[in-house]
């Protein structure tokens, strides 16, 4: 019997970074870059929901895992809770190192 993927919620905060990293694409590459890159995010998304244990943990933060987009230097880092997904992050490979670890807790 196949399982029934999770609901995947994002922190208001991911919501956040989510729609200023669009933006940014949109300003400094253009509509396509956005798309391209709202596309990754939502394949990243589907595949967490698909099989949430599939991703690494992240090293230091019991209960986080991580996907990394395809194409773009960002990765989502998520917790698998009973009932949902949670996103924590969609974070910036070089930029500003743990500020979301706050949101986890």
């Amino acid at each position: 019997m196949p399982h029934q993927a999770k609901a995947v919620k994002l922190h208001p905060e991911a919501r956040a970074e989510l729609q200023e990293s669009v933006a940014f694409y949109r300003k400094q590459a253009g509509k396509h870059w956005a798309d391209r890159f709202k596309q990754a995010v939502a394949q990243g998304l589907s595949a967490i929901a698909s099989n949430p244990e599939r991703h690494p943990p992240v090293a230091d933060m019991p209960g986080v895992q991580r996907i990394r987009l395809n194409q773009f230097p960002f990765s989502l880092l998520y917790v698998n809770r009973a009932n949902d997904i949670w996103v924590v992050t969609v974070a910036h490979g070089s930029r500003k190192p743990d500020y979301w670890k706050g949101r986890v807790l």
